[in-house]
């Protein structure tokens, strides 16, 4: 929130369990990320198909994403999902589906961000672009047409660099 990389109850963070193989951590739905405590988060058994109570509308693709992630890592990983302005709005243009930094910094820490378009009646299809464009980016960023993004690390600190580097406003002046 202070990054301004949230507001309110948008967006959401999940990670793997440490402790616990195909346990998923994850906030619950509408939570207010700036004001978490325990009673903010649910845990539930990756690939069950059953999202445990309370859990965010995004919980599908969280495992997904996770999953995608920890192939790379070998073990651990964490994703946060956030609706940041900047990199929503530029998401919105119609006929861009891939965006590069032309910061030094932003090309060498992000590289190519691959935008995908949400596809509410085929999820199983999104969940597939969604990872294909994660692996074709480098595995640090992919943005939902006009619905944010999800950055993804090892762990938070990771995620939340790639994040704030995607929203960061020298970076958001991405070549198309």
């Amino acid at each position: 929130d202070r990054d301004h990389l949230v507001r309110g109850n948008l967006g959401g963070l999940a990670m793997l369990h440490p402790g616990q193989p195909g346990v998923m951590i994850a906030t619950k739905h509408m939570v207010m990320l700036a004001s978490m405590d325990e009673r903010s988060i649910c845990i539930g058994q990756m690939g069950s198909g059953v999202a445990p109570r309370g859990a965010t509308s995004d919980w599908r693709s969280f495992e997904v994403v996770l999953a995608t992630v920890s192939m790379v890592t070998g073990g651990p990983a964490a994703a946060i999902r956030v609706h940041a302005p900047y990199t929503t709005a530029l998401s919105c243009e119609q006929d861009l589906v891939l965006v590069q930094p032309i910061d030094v910094v932003g090309k060498q820490n992000l590289g190519k961000i691959i935008i995908v378009e949400p596809d509410e009646e085929n999820p199983d299809e999104f969940l597939r672009q969604l990872v294909e464009a994660l692996q074709q980016g480098g595995m640090r960023t992919v943005v939902i047409r006009g619905h944010g993004a999800f950055a993804v690390g090892a762990d938070f600190n990771q995620a939340w660099a790639n994040a704030a580097m995607l929203e960061d406003r020298k970076s958001t002046r991405l070549n198309s």
